[in-house]
């Protein structure tokens, strides 16, 4: 994913629920549920 906070804010404005935010030392990641309540990370590793 080339624009992950474009995506969780568009996310957002959606209101779809955000159940998870993170940043690790290699990655940035959301997790949002989908309007089945399946789970769904979006994905965005660091330089």
């Amino acid at each position: 994913m080339d624009d992950l906070d474009a995506a969780v804010a568009a996310v957002k404005a959606g209101n779809i629920p955000v159940l998870m935010e993170h940043e690790t030392p290699v990655c940035f990641m959301a997790m949002i549920s989908d309007t089945e309540a399946n789970s769904v990370v979006l994905h965005k590793r660091k330089a």
